[in-house]
């Protein structure tokens, strides 16, 4: 979609309900959402329950290189806007595939947040209703939210690889196993091998850009990618906020932050 590879993983429900899209956060298969390792329990994972309840289900992984490959090729180039085509793209055509109604729901988690304007407006411009933008303790694409000063390493790839997040991550997932009465959700080596990996520094807000083999950083490419300044192309936006001290950034800012992406949009709108 959008001229970039992706992998893509689509749930049926009932043909009328809408279809709930979702795009994982930073450095993430969308398999996060509907597993699929050898293994893996479908009650799990959030897609089982969203087809319980009627709703079609659409994973999106934005290119991405894990440890088992599922592309070829590295794209370091990849913009939000490109993201943003790339989903809507795939939704169109899995709606005209399975004869489902045109309407959308679009799930962003963590870093998802920065696809909400870009993904609006390739909606619209790929003839699809987006119902509503919800936010999975996503960051919204505000300069300054996060690390203006990030220092990332650059793979061989030209991807960002911020593999030394994964500790953190793996406990995280440590404590879902154990809050799933000691049932291994996704044990660590098939996580390491196949839910994460190196990804476009584009994407993630930090104000690093890839140029000419190497990051630069400008925060201005960032705000002109992201667009969040035009509240008139956003989508309506809900919110599923953590409680969780582990994710302590989100549970404390999420609420502020997108409300005031929400409440221009309103003033932005028809009342304006």
């Amino acid at each position: 979609g959008g001229g970039y590879p992706a992998l893509v993983k689509f749930m049926p429900g009932e043909p009328d309900e809408a279809l709930v899209v979702f795009v994982p956060g930073a450095h993430h298969t969308a398999r996060i959402a509907y597993g699929g390792h050898e293994g893996s329990q479908d009650e799990d994972f959030l897609a089982h329950w969203l087809v319980e309840e009627g709703y079609n289900f659409l994973g999106v992984s934005y290119p991405i290189a894990t440890r088992n490959p599922v592309m070829k090729e590295a794209h370091p180039e990849l913009t939000a806007q490109d993201w943003g085509r790339q989903t809507a793209e795939i939704a169109k055509r899995v709606v005209d595939e399975h004869g489902l109604s045109n309407r959308i729901i679009v799930i962003g988690w963590s870093m998802g947040g920065k696809i909400v304007q870009p993904v609006s407006e390739a909606a619209e411009e790929a003839g699809l209703d987006l119902d509503f933008y919800l936010s999975f303790a996503a960051t919204p694409p505000v300069t300054g939210a996060i690390s203006m000063d990030a220092e990332i390493a650059m793979a061989a790839s030209g991807y960002a690889d911020r593999s030394d997040l994964y500790a953190g991550w793996l406990e995280q997932l440590a404590d879902n196993n154990a809050d799933n009465e000691g049932r291994t959700i996704i044990d660590e080596r098939t996580y390491l091998a196949d839910y994460v990996g190196d990804m476009s520094i584009n994407l993630q807000g930090y104000g690093l850009r890839y140029r000419d083999g190497q990051f630069v950083r400008d925060h201005w490419a960032d705000v002109e990618d992201f667009k969040s300044y035009d509240f008139a192309s956003l989508p309506t936006i809900a919110m599923i906020m953590p409680n969780e001290v582990a994710d302590g950034r989100h549970a404390l800012t999420d609420q502020a932050n997108w409300g005031l992406f929400l409440t221009n949009k309103i003033l932005h709108g028809d009342i304006g």
